[in-house]
């Protein structure tokens, strides 16, 4: 876009050098140059601000997937400290009442046969 509006610079520039002679036109074309190297100006600004702009999209969005990814891991952290308090609550429970959770518990056989049966 910005080169399309370079050629048409071009373009007044050298209508206005041939047509300098009558004055009146000639200004008119100059005054309208003029203008063409304020809007250029404007839209280089645009462009800069655009791209500054693209450039923070881009950081918030890591920013946001880290914020996410350290919200997940908390979450995850609460569960498994959760899990950890429910085994250990069973450990206890199955202590107060003389439970043996160990492997080589000699009821263990008879445990699995009654959950087969169950």
């Amino acid at each position: 876009m910005i080169a399309l509006i370079s050629a048409a610079i071009g373009v007044v520039k050298s209508i206005a050098q041939s047509t300098r002679g009558d004055g009146a036109l000639g200004a008119v074309l100059s005054s309208i140059n003029g203008k063409l190297d304020i809007a250029i100006t404007r839209l280089a600004s645009i462009q800069s601000s655009l791209e500054f702009l693209i450039g923070q999209v881009a950081s918030l969005r890591e920013e946001l997937f880290e914020a996410l990814g350290q919200q997940y891991t908390y979450q995850l952290h609460n569960e498994v400290v959760a899990a950890i308090r429910k085994v250990r609550n069973i450990y206890k429970e199955t202590s107060i009442h003389g439970i043996s959770l160990t492997a080589s518990n000699p009821d263990r056989p008879a445990l699995l046969d009654d959950l087969k049966l169950a």
